[in-house]
């Protein structure tokens, strides 16, 4: 059985998470653990925790990731920004330990890669060890990371093996890397697998894309509606060495109530037809 989840909400408190994950037939889910524009924690109780992993047990989710806020940058030169977002990350961290999540994924910024890495050994230094940091994929060349060689750099400067990788479909195809080709993303993941290798992703973001291969624009579209199609998605999927990473949605939803057991769906018949469900 796939892993197939979505990002879903945590209003009206941590456990209502885990009902939106079930009702959209995901088994697992991705979650903010606080407001992603904002840098102020929240704040959980004994009983707030305990309400999420009764639900999640209950419901037998196969996978939980927290998603990093959107404020993060841990290259940037701006000393309160810096603060700021290490304390957050750590934050996530803290709360992954609670809450059992796989890590948190992040989307690290810009700047100076130097730096960035000094960020994440000293986040990794007074954080948990059974939380990994999650590093996404970015589609602008003006984000850490736009290519394959910036992970290798983070992995020799930072030497953790709690450094993993989230890779996002929409990203990479907007990065110039056309995954509709199979030649392309067989060569591609070949690179992936030689450099950093495949064990170090540890999910992937399912999303089709509202602009062309190589826009460098994030814009996320439902399963089949976009630019990669779902010819182009399954051709990157069918890559039998990606069998095992968990999928999960980012997606509008058909309804505009982002991802939704339709996508789900779509993404399973697509799958089924590479036999990896």
């Amino acid at each position: 059985m796939s892993i197939i989840g979505g990002h879903v909400s945590i209003a009206g408190g941590l456990h209502k998470s885990v009902e939106r994950a079930v009702a959209e037939d995901f088994n697992a889910l991705q979650i903010f653990v606080s407001s992603p524009r904002t840098f102020k924690p929240n704040n959980y109780t004994e009983e707030d925790i305990q309400k999420f992993l009764t639900a999640y047990t209950n419901a037998q989710m196969k996978a939980l990731f927290f998603h990093a806020i959107y404020l993060v940058n841990l290259g940037s030169e701006n000393e309160n920004l810096d603060v700021l977002s290490v304390n957050s990350l750590k934050n996530y961290l803290q709360v992954g330990a609670i809450l059992g999540s796989s890590g948190t994924i992040v989307h690290i910024g810009s700047g100076s890669i130097e730096k960035i890495c000094d960020s994440l050994s000293h986040i990794l230094s007074d954080t948990p060890t059974s939380q990994k940091i999650l590093v996404e994929n970015m589609a602008s060349e003006k984000r850490i990371v736009f290519k394959i060689e910036q992970c290798v750099e983070i992995l020799e400067k930072v030497q953790s093996d709690r450094i993993q990788f989230c890779i996002d479909t929409q990203h990479l195809f907007a990065s110039g890397v056309d995954i509709c080709n199979s030649e392309v993303a067989t060569s591609w993941l070949d690179d992936v697998e030689r450099l950093i290798g495949i064990d170090k992703i540890a999910c992937i973001h399912v999303n089709d894309s509202k602009t062309p291969c190589g826009s460098q624009h994030d814009r996320h579209e439902n399963i089949g509606e976009g630019e990669i199609g779902l010819e182009g998605i399954k051709t990157f999927l069918s890559d039998q060495r990606l069998a095992h990473i968990p999928l999960i949605l980012e997606v509008p939803g058909f309804a505009g109530n982002g991802p939704d057991k339709k996508n789900k769906l779509i993404l399973e018949s697509m799958l089924s037809t590479t036999g990896l469900v």
